[in-house]
């Protein structure tokens, strides 16, 4: 679910309606290689979180165990324009 803009800041949240985290579990959830899934990785909100923090981002988490989680990505608002298509390219040819 998309979140509106305060002028200074862009937020996104994401829900689910699954298990849960348990309240000990939360502070270690954006650890490298630290998963509940079988098949997991442990990389997918570790890397999440180390790019909303590089953006200046933060990353707020709420979660009930047996009715889901409730994570909300607030990011700083930038006024310019987007950049372009080739600038986008040239961006990835970059960190490639």
């Amino acid at each position: 679910m998309a979140e509106t803009s305060d002028g200074h800041t862009v937020g996104l949240r994401v829900e689910d309606q699954g298990c849960g985290i348990a309240p000990g579990d939360i502070d270690r959830i954006f650890q490298p290689f630290r998963s509940s899934f079988e098949k997991g990785t442990g990389l997918g909100l570790a890397t999440v979180h180390r790019i909303v923090t590089d953006a200046k981002g933060t990353i707020h988490v709420n979660s009930k165990v047996g009715e889901g989680t409730s994570m909300r990505v607030v990011l700083p608002a930038t006024h310019g324009e987007a950049p372009t298509r080739d600038e986008d390219a040239e961006l990835v040819e970059v960190l490639s």
